[in-house]
Parts: C-alpha cells; structure tokens; sequence
C-alpha cells in the first residue's frame, strides 16, 4: 500500500504544494531506514500502554543501543520530555512520567526543557525543594529563559 501511495504523493500531491525546488517522497522519507515508520516517542508510549514503565526505559535503552547514531530514531531529550508528558498529562500516571523525566535530566544533562519537565512533575507530587533544584538547573542552564525565571519565582512563593 505504502508503494503504490508513493508515485500518488510524487505525481500529484507534491506538485499540488508547490514546494520550493525539487521534492520526492522515497521510503526514508518516513522510514528513516526503520521497518516500523513510529517515531521513538510513539515506540516508547506504546510500550507504557502494556505494562510498567520500567518496559518503557528498557525499550529506550534497547533502541539506543542498536540505533543511536543513525537517522531512525530521534534520542535527542524531546521525545522523552514528550513521553514523560504525555505520561502525565494524559495518561495521569506521574509516576511512570517522573521516571521518564529523570531519564531525560541524567541521559542530558544539559538539557533546561529536561529539567523544566523533571521540576514541574516533581513539583506536582509535591517535592517542592527537589522541584526548585530542578528548576535553578535549568536556570543555570538558560539564565534568561524568562519562563523558567517565573516557574522559579512561582515555586519559592510561601505557601498561602
């Protein structure tokens, strides 16, 4: 089915969008040289939809260690941020989107969104102390990220 969508896309599609110089849909296009076209956040979230998440952080671990360096998967810190996220905000499980935050922060340290994530959902369990760490890391990071400067601001106010 993919084969015979191709030569559509290329024949019609593409010409429709008047793209700026040439453009070919290939199989690398969406496969990036992968089987299974998912992306790596879709890979690992449906893994969380079958069990732990520590099955979630194996299969990370897994496809780094057969994949990293190559164009199939994105190991860069957005698509963790984005499953640890998605853990929490729709899936409601802070847990398992904690564990995945903390992935996110140690695989990249220099990462401010990875710490940002792991501050925010750490401040939602309510480890307030280890949330503001986790903020003044990214701060650190990025000492002009006016975002992360009012999340600090918001999370050092008393109590009311």
């Amino acid at each position: 089915g993919m084969m015979r969508m191709t030569p559509e896309i290329n024949a019609k599609l593409l010409p429709a969008a008047k793209p700026e110089g040439p453009a070919e849909v290939r199989c690398i296009t969406c496969h990036r040289g992968l089987t299974d076209p998912r992306t790596i956040d879709r890979v690992l979230l449906d893994e969380a939809s079958r069990g732990s998440v520590d099955g979630t952080i194996k299969k990370y671990c897994e496809l780094g260690g057969e994949h990293y360096g190559e164009a199939g998967y994105d190991f860069s810190p957005g698509p963790l941020i984005q499953v640890s996220e998605t853990l929490v905000e729709q899936n409601k499980d802070v847990d398992g989107g904690l564990a995945v935050a903390r992935l996110a922060g140690e695989l990249n340290p220099e990462s401010a969104r990875a710490h940002v994530m792991l501050g925010q959902i750490l401040a939602r369990k309510g480890d307030k102390p280890a949330a503001i760490a986790s903020l003044e890391k990214a701060l650190a990071l990025e000492p002009d990220n006016r975002w992360v400067q009012r999340l600090l601001a918001q999370m050092r106010e008393p109590a009311k």
